[in-house]
């Protein structure tokens, strides 16, 4: 009996076999075709290819063939092993993930009540999943605000047809914004904080 153990941020192809309901599979045979090595030599990067991965778990499920999430999962270790932002990288993966998944954040029209948003409408409500109206914000807990520019990149980014877009630059205090809507939207579609976020943080 054979044991195999493969790093992360490697991709391989293998063959295996087993039976349906079985719990175990056999391998044959396993070739590595591609080394995300940059990932490993750098410890900011592990930490974001960490907190990539650990959200590709949770949002599927064993045995589930998910290509769209596959191929955004890979496409988007390959870009952090080459952008010069990988902190905005992990904000779109994580939009594009929501979206794959069917979480959209709501920033077109109130996400309460429906109705159309003011232009100047930056309040955010993660139990209701986006924007409010001001009505709406005047009466709902725990929301937040969230800056003009940020949510602007958000809107242009949900427009575009790749799973991950070319990364163009955004302030600071924009990033933060679009970090804190994200990972509330987040936390609050999986019930639970992720371990690996505090990770990112260190």
């Amino acid at each position: 009996m054979a044991l195999y153990r493969s790093d992360a941020f490697v991709l391989l192809s293998a063959i295996v076999f087993g039976r349906p309901g079985q719990s175990l599979y056999y391998m044959q045979s396993v070739d590595i075709v591609q080394a995300l090595r940059p990932l490993h030599e750098d410890f900011h990067l592990l930490r974001c290819g960490l907190y990539i991965t650990e959200l590709i778990d949770v949002a599927t499920h064993e045995r589930e063939p998910a290509p769209e999430l596959f191929a955004l999962f890979h496409q988007s270790l390959e870009q952090l092993s080459q952008t010069a932002d990988p902190v905005l990288l992990l904000r779109l993966f994580e939009l594009h993930l929501l979206m794959a998944t069917g979480y959209t954040p709501q920033l077109l029209y109130c996400a309460r009540c429906t109705s159309d948003l003011q232009p100047h409408a930056c309040t955010f409500s993660p139990r209701f999943g986006g924007l409010l109206c001001s009505a709406c914000a005047a009466t709902t807990r725990q929301t937040f605000t969230v800056s003009p520019e940020a949510i602007a990149y958000l809107r242009r980014a949900m427009e575009g047809e790749a799973a991950v877009l070319p990364l163009t630059p955004l302030a600071a205090a924009a990033q933060w914004d679009l970090e804190q809507l994200l990972h509330a939207h987040l936390t609050f579609c999986l019930g639970r904080e992720l371990k690996s976020y505090a990770f990112l943080h260190l």
